[in-house]
């Protein structure tokens, strides 16, 4: 199990977009998006223009372009004291204890870690969305793919990427491998693909540590075959959405034991249901989530490839964490557990905190950390919405 964190340059990142986009209505999205793009600004416009009387496949297109000013890829890498950059590719050098060894002779030698943002409206071209773009329409047409509504299929369906991985250039690999084996097996719905395609990936990835300090991409977790929560969650995402099936990553933060999980969820028929990456399918996963008593989240969140209505141009008090990203949904009432309005009185400074934001904390990792998001009500207490489970948490 994992912890998601984003460092603090990629959040105020994510704040500074959030700020920026705020007075953005429906019709000047895409004009906003145009004018983040800077130099790549012909490489969108040549997206669009390719599908301009295509009907849903420009709208597809359209909705990707405008969201692209919330994405960025974390690119990680080792510069070399001449400059030059290398990612070592851990299928080729061993388990974790040989690349733990490896990474510490290139360090000794005077490399060093390197992370950059790259957002993606600024690099992502032409030729590799209009790719995206096909491959998503061509599965769409599938049996178990056919009842997946076109929002559902532009936000679940039709992205490149899940959280923030480099794009892949897998898709149409994936696509070509796993279909025919959907199609042979007389999948019906999303669920049912889903199990069986999770099965196949079963056979291929684990999680483990791998031993490397770079984020992983998905075409490193397919060659070593195994990585962190995050990394399948990735891999098993675009697998998923290559084949046609509607999927995304869940994130908690844990209340119970240290750090928190990623998780990935499939929607079929109307709904979500819990699945683990090539490990536990979504017919038994989330009896194993919300019943065993080390886990059972208190909070439960869905990353979404757009801002969720109502998040974006939140005021910032200077804070930063995940929690804030517009990319994030609350869905901790589809888990199914019980959930209530948590409120708590603000014995000390009640006065000083209205209108500002007010964090839900679990000692975590040997330290508070804020899992939820409230605000005071205005009579002397904290208020946070949905909260799942018995906890010892504090504001």
């Amino acid at each position: 199990m994992s912890s998601k964190r984003y460092d603090r340059r990629a959040v105020l990142a994510l704040v500074c977009w959030s700020l920026l986009g705020a007075s953005c209505t429906d019709s000047s999205r895409l004009r906003y998006a145009l004018e983040q793009a800077g130099e790549n600004r012909g490489e969108l416009e040549k997206v669009l223009e390719h599908y301009r009387d295509s009907g849903r496949k420009y709208e597809a297109a359209r909705f990707l372009v405008e969201n692209l000013p919330w994405h960025f890829a974390v690119a990680d890498s080792l510069v070399a004291p001449s400059g030059s950059r290398c990612y070592p590719d851990i299928a080729r050098i061993g388990g974790k204890e040989a690349v733990e060894r490896h990474f510490d002779s290139l360090y000794a030698a005077g490399y060093r870690r390197e992370s950059r943002h790259e957002w993606d409206v600024r690099r992502l071209g032409a030729d590799y969305l209009i790719r995206q773009v096909d491959l998503a329409f061509a599965v769409w047409e599938k049996p178990w793919a056919r009842s997946v509504g076109f929002d559902d299929f532009c936000r679940y369906v039709l992205p490149y990427r899940s959280l923030h991985e480099p794009p892949s250039q897998l898709r149409q690999t994936l696509m070509e491998r796993f279909v025919p084996q959907l199609e042979a097996a007389g999948m019906k719905t999303p669920m049912e693909a889903c199990n069986l395609l999770n099965e196949l990936l079963g056979k291929e990835i684990t999680y483990a540590d791998t031993g490397s300090p770079l984020a992983a991409t998905a075409e490193e977790t397919a060659r070593a075959g195994r990585g962190t929560c995050e990394a399948l969650c990735n891999y098993t995402v675009l697998a998923m959405r290559a084949a046609g099936i509607p999927v995304a990553v869940q994130q908690t933060v844990w209340t119970r034991m240290s750090l928190g999980h990623v998780w990935t969820a499939v929607l079929s028929e109307g709904k979500w249901a819990d699945f683990s990456p090539g490990s536990v399918n979504a017919d038994e996963y989330p009896e194993q989530l919300y019943s065993r008593w080390y886990l059972q989240p208190a909070k439960v969140y869905r990353h979404q490839f757009e801002p969720s209505p109502g998040r974006r141009g939140t005021a910032d008090d200077g804070y930063v964490t995940w929690l804030k990203s517009p990319l994030l949904q609350d869905v901790t009432e589809e888990g199914g557990a019980e959930t209530f309005r948590l409120q708590v009185p603000l014995t000390e400074g009640a006065g000083a905190v209205e209108g500002r934001p007010l964090y839900l904390c679990a000692f975590n990792y040997y330290r508070w950390t804020p899992l939820a998001v409230g605000e005071a009500d205005g009579s002397g207490n904290a208020v946070f919405p949905k909260v799942g489970g018995r906890n010892f948490l504090i504001v």
